[in-house]
């Protein structure tokens, strides 16, 4: 939501879209590189399921 205000702002007020898409796009950029870093550093569980464990025979 502070990112939609900003654009809003920037360019109402001061009539600067690229700095609107520059703060969206920076935002997002942002976004995805602290959800990485958070996957990263996230201890991956496998979990078993005894579908696959199935004897099919």
């Amino acid at each position: 939501m502070p990112e939609l205000m900003n654009g809003i702002s920037s360019v109402v007020l001061l009539d600067s879209p690229n700095l609107a898409v520059g703060g969206i796009v920076g935002s997002c950029a942002f976004n995805i590189l602290i959800i990485s870093i958070m996957d990263l550093l996230y201890n991956h569980k496998k979990k078993s399921c005894s579908y696959h464990k199935r004897d099919l025979s």
